[in-house]
């Protein structure tokens, strides 16, 4: 597995953080999302998973 690690800005959030895992086995991109910022006690986060066809190999550094 690799991981990427990024960062971006949003109005909605003071900061978010979005981190890619390519899962070479199934060919899939993992993505989950997180912030810093707590809403109603709680950070906001997301994971995301997304099939690439099998005929497009994910480059892995």
């Amino acid at each position: 597995m690799s991981v990427n690690q990024g960062q971006d800005q949003s109005i909605l959030f003071k900061r978010l953080h979005v981190v890619r895992v390519v899962d070479a086995k199934r060919n899939t991109l993992v993505y989950l999302t997180y912030s810093d910022k707590l809403i109603d006690g709680s950070p906001m986060n997301a994971v995301t998973a997304v099939p690439v066809a099998a005929s497009t190999p994910i480059p892995v550094k």
